[in-house]
């Protein structure tokens, strides 16, 4: 194959077009640091397919769909929803789409048919193309994008998918405009630059959408840290005036117990003192107490609310005071995890056992819960389900378990004899 020099602009061009892609995928996405290796790999393969797609095809309609997968398989190594991955997939696209059109309308056709071989060769117009994507991109970046470092709020389904068809739909309307027969150049031009101003509205829309929702759910996250700060701190305080009240009455229960050993009835005594324990037991609120509210609160409440239903309750926490988990992620994974226990707990007919065990080691955070249950387990499509009656009420739990593990790359697994449910969840934080 004969190498033009058309052809090796277009190379060193393809270059500076990952580098384009790339200034937008770390601005509006942010890198996993599990792939932050493996992303330049992701660069290097979406530049060899689309350098090798133009040598062997360069059909517009192919490449369009190639660069549009490219895009999101390289937004997998990033972190965030799918839907955000989704949308900055089209959405840089948008950018080359239109910004390559504009040029290719005023430097070759405004006829461009879809199916057939591009046959662009004007060199100044390739290098005209890719420096106006790239300072198309810089201002988005700059002005527009406004990332939340996180990277784990979104906005609800639908308005995830209008935005979505907004891109999607000015692709085929514009594909339907460029390859009408005889069109002139102005109506191509006039069509793109109102299109693509559509886009930028619609963008700059979303992301003020995106921060307007994004700062809605940090009010309900500090509501509800409020609400877990006072709960904890009701907890602390029954803790204290249950020793207080235990310590008064130390002497007076001392007392009988010595009447009860001197009159020789010793199983009086020892009913006394189990007695006395069980009634400590049910008092002394504090199951967990790390320091780190989020789940000191969640822990201490739940498991208060079990403790005079003859549970056997055994519970190891080691935690940070804090950890880059939300604490609104947090409530949805413990609160779910130990409403299914005591669910579960609840219809066991054996000896009742609750083992908790939450460990951080080296920015992994471990979460462990097994529980007694009735030996029941309903399966559909290899996944648990619920066995409560009102399924459409219920079993939402475990999915939402499920997604919010997704937003840290973590990991769910669910294992059972016939006595013993266990929960394991391991989630990636600093």
């Amino acid at each position: 194959m004969h190498i033009t020099a058309y052809n090796l602009i277009y190379i060193i061009s393809n270059l500076f077009n990952v580098y384009t892609v790339k200034l937008f995928m770390d601005k509006y996405l942010e890198i996993n640091p599990k792939y932050k290796k493996l992303v330049f790999v992701g660069y290097g393969t979406f530049f060899l397919i689309t350098t090798l797609l133009y040598f062997i095809i360069d059909i517009p309609a192919i490449m369009m769909i190639a660069n549009i997968l490219c895009f999101f398989g390289i937004s997998l190594f990033y972190k965030g929803d799918i839907k955000n991955k989704i949308i900055a997939s089209f959405y840089i696209y948008i950018v080359v789409f239109v910004v390559e059109i504009l040029v290719t309308v005023l430097t070759f056709t405004p006829f461009i048919s879809p199916l057939e071989k591009y046959g662009y060769t004007n060199i100044l117009g390739l290098f005209i193309n890719k420096i106006l994507q790239f300072f198309t991109v810089l201002l988005l970046r700059n002005v527009f994008i406004k990332r939340n470092k996180s990277n784990d709020d979104v906005l609800p389904l639908k308005i995830s998918i209008s935005s979505l068809l907004i891109p999607i739909l000015t692709i085929i309307v514009e594909t339907i405009v460029i390859s009408t027969p005889n069109i002139s150049q102005n109506k191509v031009v006039l069509s793109v630059v109102v299109l693509f101003m559509i886009n930028f509205v619609a963008f700059v829309l979303y992301n003020s959408l995106l921060e307007t929702y994004n700062n809605k759910m940090k009010n309900v996250i500090l509501n509800q840290e409020r609400e877990y700060y006072y709960k904890q701190c009701s907890i602390m305080q029954k803790a204290v005036e249950s020793t207080q009240s235990f310590r008064h009455d130390f002497n007076n229960h001392m007392l009988i117990l010595n009447d009860f050993i001197a009159n020789g009835n010793i199983s009086s005594a020892e009913q006394y003192l189990k007695s006395l324990q069980t009634e400590h037991q049910k008092y002394n609120s504090v199951y967990s107490a790390t320091g780190n509210i989020a789940i000191d609160s969640i822990l201490n409440y739940k498991l208060n609310g079990l403790s005079d239903k003859n549970i056997d309750i055994n519970i190891e926490v080691n935690v940070p005071t804090e950890f880059s988990v939300e604490i609104m992620d947090i409530s949805t994974i413990l609160t779910n995890l130990l409403d299914n226990a005591a669910y579960a707990l609840d219809k066991a007919k054996n000896e009742k056992i609750l083992n908790i065990r939450i460990l951080y080691r080296k920015g992994m955070l471990i979460i462990s819960i097994s529980n007694s249950y009735n030996g029941i387990v309903l399966y559909e499509n290899g996944e648990i389900v619920t066995t409560k009656n009102n399924k459409a009420e219920h079993g939402k739990g475990v999915a939402n378990i499920r997604k919010t593990i997704e937003k840290y790359n973590g990991l769910l697994k669910f294992t059972h004899d016939e006595s013993i449910f266990t929960s394991e969840i391991l989630l990636y934080v600093s």
